[in-house]
């Protein structure tokens, strides 16, 4: 990867990202957004209305949660499971928990009324099959080009049942794989801009949906 001064150099290359430079100043900010410091705290945690049932052969407990879709669906999740997952697939990569707090603040802010679970479904199996940066500024940006092709394809996988499609009857997925592009295109945008005030602001206006 060549380095060099100047602006934000990148170029797609068989669906991967080559960034040959990037702004520093985004990631610090991203960095201060995520949580890490206190700066933009989760609005609520995940709290949403369940079934408690008891597999009748295995014992394990699971749960039947709203799909949120239009038709009111539910679908059934092993929190316990989701958990193990989540830490294997978040062991070594730096700011993946950032990562995910970033999209969960992104979807409260732009109301983007796709279950927290299938974003984090999307994000977890996106980190399990390719290259983590390590940047968030870069992983960030990745993530949110993932989101935004399973938004637009209307399919991310139940990680436990692949033939179950967490966002099957959700609405209005063009138009929050729209607002994550206009994301994007405003990061890409500022990621050269000389005063790091202005940067910062910008930055906050994307992520605040202002």
């Amino acid at each position: 990867m060549e380095s060099r001064a100047g602006p934000l150099y990148q170029v797609e290359r068989g669906g991967c990202l080559d960034v040959a430079m990037h702004a520093p100043t985004i990631a610090v900010i991203l960095q201060e957004n995520s949580g890490v410091r206190g700066c933009v705290p989760e609005k609520h945690p995940d709290q949403v209305p369940a079934g408690m049932f008891r597999h009748n052969v295995s014992g394990e407990t699971f749960y039947n949660i709203p799909r949120g879709d239009r038709g009111n669906g539910w679908i059934a999740t092993a929190p316990h499971r989701d958990m193990e997952r989540l830490k294997a697939v978040a062991q070594g990569k730096e700011n993946f928990r950032n990562v995910t707090r970033l999209c969960k603040h992104i979807q409260d802010m732009y109301n983007i009324l796709v279950p927290s679970f299938a974003i984090e479904s999307a994000i977890v199996e996106y980190a399990e099959r390719n290259y983590w940066y390590g940047d968030l500024y870069l992983d960030f940006r990745v993530v949110l080009k993932t989101l935004i092709k399973a938004f637009r394809g209307g399919v991310i996988p139940d990680p436990f049942d692949n033939q179950n499609n967490l966002i099957a009857g959700v609405g209005s997925l063009a138009w929050y794989a729209e607002r994550l592009e206009k994301i994007i295109a405003g990061m890409d945008e500022c990621a050269d801009w000389p005063r790091q005030d202005e940067v910062r602001e910008r930055i906050y206006e994307l992520l605040e949906n202002r």
